[in-house]
């Protein structure tokens, strides 16, 4: 007998325990999404117990995002299996492999720009549950589960919408970008703004075979003024920088010039330092958009 149990504890020592899943849902009297809009940003949020949150992000000038939080800061990286799964009333639905994504040690693990993002809100429209699988971000022995609750979601969707709708709308990814700021109702170029210019030229000539296809101005003025003269001022804003450009040989058919007036601030006070940097031309590298997201 006393054999037998030494073998046994020998065994029980040598097989490995079982993995345990940790899941992570939203129940269902809080399975709600919350639209929280304002600034030049837009947020569809979902909170989810003992773990954090998810969110579909965009602001003004950027690309849909789906983010990620937790409440407690991972110690290793891993990588996660995003899936579609059906909820138990849709019988003949069959879960959807939708990819992989490498999560970070940060409280921000995960995020994924426009294609998988408009994937996982097109989902949860279905009703199907956006699942989030990986090995748990601690020693890796256990199984982690956050599934994405469709609940509800239809009743907040129409408000994040017109948020979004709001907010400016770019047709391209930025590759660079340099900034140039100006005097109040100044549109001349002082040789600070032309330093920065030439430093850009220098980087257009060498980036020119990497993918730049335009260089796109967006000119831009702080909230004194009426809307109209802030839309003509920020327009002569970037004209004058384009004028710059085509001098220095940049041919005037790669540069495409948009003026925004005060609607879309960089400092959202109402003090001196605010209105200096709002007083500006942004000068990107551009390209088409491009399906991004941080994947393995």
């Amino acid at each position: 007998m006393s054999r037998i149990l030494l073998w046994l504890s020998a065994w029980l020592v040598t097989v490995p325990a079982a993995a345990m899943t940790q899941h992570f849902e939203a129940p269902y009297d809080e399975a709600a999404w919350q639209v929280q809009a304002g600034g030049g940003e837009c947020r569809l949020v979902q909170k989810i117990p003992f773990y954090g949150r998810a969110e579909f992000y965009q602001a003004d000038g950027q690309p849909l995002a789906f983010r990620l939080y937790v409440n407690r800061l991972p110690e290793r990286i891993a990588v996660a299996h995003i899936l579609s799964v059906p909820p138990p009333w849709k019988h003949d639905a069959r879960p959807r492999d939708l990819g992989r994504a490498r999560l970070l040690a940060s409280l921000n693990p995960l995020e994924f720009e426009r294609a998988l993002a408009l994937r996982l809100l097109y989902e949860l429209q279905e009703g199907m549950y956006p699942a989030i699988r990986y090995r748990d971000l601690a020693d890796g022995r256990d199984q982690v589960e956050v599934l994405l609750s469709s609940l509800r979601i239809r009743d907040a969707l129409p408000r994040f919408q017109r948020c979004v709708a709001g907010l400016i709308q770019l047709d391209f990814d930025i590759l660079k970008e340099h900034v140039l700021h100006f005097e109040t109702d100044s549109y001349l170029l002082d040789y600070r703004q032309r330093r920065i210019l030439d430093r850009f030229i220098r980087d257009y000539r060498r980036m020119r075979g990497r993918g730049v296809e335009r260089i796109v101005l967006g000119g831009h003025a702080d909230e004194r003024g009426t809307d109209r003269y802030n839309d003509r001022l920020s327009l002569r804003r970037a004209l004058e920088v384009k004028k710059y450009l085509v001098r220095r040989g940049i041919p005037a058919s790669r540069i495409e010039v948009h003026a925004y007036g005060e609607r879309w601030p960089v400092r959202k006070g109402h003090d001196r330092r605010s209105w200096a940097a709002n007083r500006r031309v942004t000068v990107w590298f551009a390209r088409r958009p491009a399906a991004l997201a941080r994947r393995d």
